[in-house]
């Protein structure tokens, strides 16, 4: 990933693993529909859309701005997007609808110390993503919450092919 990653900087300038991230999962959440929906104990509902948040804590309280149609953006328009929504975070400038209609989450603990954690799942979302540090020997974790009923193996395997720069399998992501 961090290979990738590098690659893709040097082609668009600078690109966190945040960035990177929630545009793979704009790719990913389409085949898998039932992780951009959730489960009301007696159906599956899907959204039509997929607004990806991401959760901010730099000392203004948690926050999750929401990335809108993040299938249809470019990865210059995702980080272009994540750095305007951190900006107005840290200015206090966030409103009710920059936060609302989020139908997946990703927790971004990778540039802390947290080698390990379980995101929470937020209401009316069947899965939500972390985001873990680099262990010592320098590998790091995606970890998925998510509702049993959902399948979130494969998911995980063709989200972490398009982190590492492969393509998961053809007519996939």
């Amino acid at each position: 990933v961090a290979a990738h990653l590098e690659r893709l900087s040097n082609e668009n300038g600078v690109l966190s693993l945040l960035e990177l991230v929630l545009h793979a999962l704009g790719r990913v959440l389409p085949h898998f529909p039932e992780l951009n929906g959730y489960h009301t104990g007696r159906a599956a509902l899907h959204y039509t859309s997929i607004n990806v948040g991401f959760a901010v804590n730099a000392g203004r309280s948690l926050k999750v701005p929401v990335i809108r149609t993040t299938d249809r953006l470019t990865l210059r328009e995702v980080a272009r997007t994540v750095r305007d929504l951190v900006l107005r975070y840290m200015r206090e400038e966030l409103s009710a609808a920059d936060m609302s209609s989020g139908t997946f989450t990703v927790t971004d603990l990778s540039t802390s110390e947290v080698v390990q954690f379980i995101p929470v799942l937020n209401l009316r979302q069947s899965a939500t993503l972390g985001l873990c540090a680099p262990r010592l020997d320098g590998s790091s974790e995606l970890v998925l919450t998510f509702d049993h009923r959902m399948q979130a193996a494969e998911f995980l395997r063709e989200l972490r092919a398009l982190l590492e720069g492969d393509d998961p399998a053809p007519g996939k992501a």
